[in-house]
């Protein structure tokens, strides 16, 4: 019997991925205030990692003070953070599978009320970044953020990940930077997407010369906004290989800002894999350089194997599904798709808890939240 293609390894620069099922970066509000993982959170984790996926991508960290963007989001900002994460790593690596963490600042979407501090825009937007508590970044700060980025990977290095992913997606900083919508800039910042692409590439060179260059760097890359200047396929040919040259070594394509939500949560209503067509583009425009993973309702296991056995991408990413069933993998590879709980986009349990701040779980199983570690010591 042929083995499904989606249960192949394959490798991500010098890292080896014992399937191609991703766990994507999704903030969990499980960890503490200030920054720090707990218990219930290195469960969420392990779980999923015990549960067969290849490579677990841990949900966006924040690089620096200035772009806190969630109460109860992990941060990565400083060395006191690299033993509570070091103990995740070693969670996930003892029934293994990969792990990289997300690298992540809000720009102009971080909350001051969260950080102390005035939020970082590329531009001042009348009813998109109001000038109110927001400073606009200049060559300083830009160079500082930078810098921030390359410090953060060196201590995800530190704590034991396999690899980190710059986070250029969600309506972000570095999606911020990259789309006409929100960079109304006229210097070598603004304007051309070569431009506006500055300083994407500036972190990415920056993370590269941090880890040296052995060690994977992943890009989260917005592919579509759904706002009045979108991106469509031909930036993606002109985007991507920028940042390969810059020192990405795979891509996460995905979808929305906070504006267009549903492209980032896509319902029920819209296709699985719908973003296909984005992922191939991108294969396509660099090849064998980098490795393309693709997220977009890919929530079940036969749709993922689709993705990867005709060549849309390199690696599916499975979110929601993965909240629903913890063991989607190992029970697809063991011949008991009829045992998956199903994920049926519904967004109660997920998006809902994360719109409340609150830990999220799923609605159709809800102690999928629950480490099996946590749920031992209730």
């Amino acid at each position: 019997m042929d083995i499904p293609v989606s249960l192949t390894p394959m490798n991500i620069h010098t890292l080896t991925v014992r399937n191609r099922f991703v766990l994507p970066g999704m903030v969990t509000d499980m960890a503490v205030d200030g920054g720090y993982v707990t218990e219930r959170l290195l469960s969420y984790y392990e779980e999923r990692a015990k549960g067969g996926v290849g490579l677990v991508i841990v949900e966006a960290t924040s690089i620096d003070v200035s772009g806190k963007t969630f109460l109860h989001g992990l941060d990565i900002s400083d060395d006191r953070f690299i033993p509570g994460l070091r103990l995740l790593t070693e969670r996930v690596h003892a029934h293994g599978a990969a792990v990289a963490i997300q690298l992540q600042h809000g720009g102009g979407r971080a909350h001051p009320e969260y950080s102390h501090m005035p939020r970082r825009v590329m531009s001042v937007i009348p009813g998109v970044f109001e000038p109110d508590n927001a400073i606009t970044l200049d060559g300083a700060e830009f160079a500082r953020l930078a810098d921030a980025w390359g410090k953060a990977a060196l201590r995800a290095k530190a704590a034991g990940f396999d690899a980190v992913e710059i986070h250029g997606a969600s309506g972000y900083l570095l999606e911020q930077a990259v789309s006409a919508f929100t960079n109304r800039r006229t210097d070598g910042y603004g304007g051309s997407l070569a431009k506006r692409l500055r300083f994407p590439t500036e972190v990415a060179r920056a993370v590269r010369a941090a880890v040296g260059e052995d060690f994977p760097i992943l890009y989260r890359h917005t592919s579509m906004e759904d706002v009045p200047e979108r991106h469509r396929l031909r930036y993606q040919r002109r985007a991507v290989p920028a940042l390969t040259d810059a020192g990405v070594n795979a891509f996460d394509i995905t979808a929305g800002m906070q504006c267009c939500f549903e492209l980032m949560t896509p319902p029920t209503c819209m296709p699985k894999a719908w973003n296909a067509a984005t992922s191939a583009a991108v294969k396509q425009a660099i090849g064998d350089r980098a490795r393309v993973m693709l997220t977009g309702r890919i929530s079940d296991a036969d749709t993922a194997e689709r993705v990867v056995r005709d060549g849309l991408a390199d690696f599916a990413i499975m979110g929601r599904a993965l909240i629903a069933d913890s063991h989607l993998v190992e029970q697809y590879a063991t011949g008991r798709k009829d045992e998956i709980c199903p994920c049926v986009a519904c967004g109660q349990g997920c998006v809902g808890n994360a719109d409340k701040i609150i830990p999220i779980i799923c609605s159709l199983t809800p102690l999928s939240g629950w480490g099996a570690s946590m749920l031992a010591g209730a």
